[in-house]
């Protein structure tokens, strides 16, 4: 069994030097797990509500500047940020990450070893990306993909292999074009799409997961695809499949957790924390949910995120506001980090069966510098 990730990254938007910016910041969370009480195991597992212990925020490990767009529209987002390598990754440890900015143009950051990496731009800038890493390499789709501009436009990947140009040349990263789902519609079927999400909180692309060690599994919502439902694309051949009407029961991106053979993720209304078996023969798969335990002092949350840690740990990070001024300003902004970890029936007549432990939680000011946020 692979040692669990220590370290769980932050981004947080803000100010350096009167210019915008992205502090990475690398939060240790292997503090938040303890071996518990024989008293403690039973409470935590009924999901109860949790204590929370102030902590420091440690000193950003990089900050990123983007590049001035000079007038061209850089909206909704200056740089977005995707992690290289699964929630667990390999031997416990996987924190590099692809930073690209409006234009396309990225560098690969090794957090562990400090090394940046210039990256060749993509071929499409995406404005609403979504990613995910097969076999060292990085996927990444609009979420709300059209295929009006160029036969495939919305989906690419990121490679470290030689040019199919130059066959003899040294491997090096770079990106190449993939087929573009079946359910990818007009530019102006977009719009609708990006409407509807802003006034009706309609995602399109709304679940993701790598499944098989090679294919990646889509569900597709939305008022304006008569698609709707749930697709494979096998990288290794590079085609499209329709699996079914039925949508995968959760939200984001979900991980494979090996001991458990089980994927996990949050569920749609983001409120509980299940498992699925995508590997099973029945589809749709059916979940095992586990209610997220409410922490305290209250606020007001947006919705969590889960980092898969290996090992049958996650951490759950949920930002809260408390305060409201106006123009989406708060009083106090603060991330919750939580540590859970999902186990075996610790008795006998439960030997089979999945329980949630809740262990620690941590809670980070984010000061007034902070715009967005986002953790991998």
């Amino acid at each position: 069994m692979n040692r669990p990730r220590r370290f769980v990254n932050l981004v947080l938007d803000g100010i350096a030097r009167r210019q915008p910016s992205y502090g990475l910041h690398r939060v240790d969370v292997s503090t938040l797990f303890r071996p518990l009480a024989a008293d403690e195991d039973e409470e935590g597992r009924r999901g109860g509500a949790m204590e929370v212990e102030d902590a420091q925020l440690p000193r950003a490990a990089m900050i990123f500047h983007p590049c001035p767009s000079y007038g061209l529209p850089s909206w909704p987002s200056s740089v977005d940020f995707m992690p290289l390598g699964s929630g667990s990754g390999r031997g416990g440890e996987k924190n590099d990450v692809v930073a690209v900015d409006y234009s396309g143009s990225g560098v690969l950051y090794g957090a562990a070893s400090r090394a940046v990496t210039i990256l060749p731009p993509m071929n499409t800038p995406k404005a609403f990306p979504v990613s995910l890493t097969i076999g060292g390499n990085i996927y990444v789709m609009e979420r709300y993909p059209a295929s009006s501009q160029s036969p495939s436009s919305c989906f690419e990947v990121l490679v470290h292999d030689r040019h199919p140009n130059h066959p003899l040349a040294t491997p090096h990263w770079h990106w190449r074009f993939l087929p573009p789902p079946p359910f990818a519609f007009t530019a102006d079927d977009a719009l609708d799409s990006i409407r509807n999400f802003f006034q009706d909180d309609d995602d399109f692309l709304t679940a993701y997961t790598a499944v098989g060690g090679s294919c990646i599994w889509m569900t597709v919502q939305s008022t304006v695809a008569a698609a709707a439902g749930t697709y494979s694309f096998d990288t290794s051949t590079a085609t499209w499949t329709k699996l079914g009407d039925w949508l995968l029961p959760f939200r984001g991106r979900a991980e494979y957790a090996p001991e458990h053979k089980l994927w996990f993720a949050l569920s749609s209304d983001g409120n509980e924390l299940c498992a699925s078996d995508l590997a099973a023969a029945a589809l749709p798969p059916r979940p095992n949910v586990w209610k997220v335990s409410p922490v305290s002092p209250s606020g007001s949350p947006v919705t969590p995120h889960l980092v898969p840690l290996g090992a049958g740990r996650f951490c759950i990070v949920r930002f809260m506001y408390k305060g409201w001024r106006s123009n989406f300003d708060f009083d106090e902004k603060f991330a919750v980090f939580t540590g859970v970890e999902v186990r075996r029936g610790c008795n006998k007549n439960s030997s089979t069966t999945l329980q949630m432990v809740n262990h620690s939680s941590r809670r980070y000011s984010l000061l007034d510098r902070v715009c967005d946020s986002r953790v991998f």
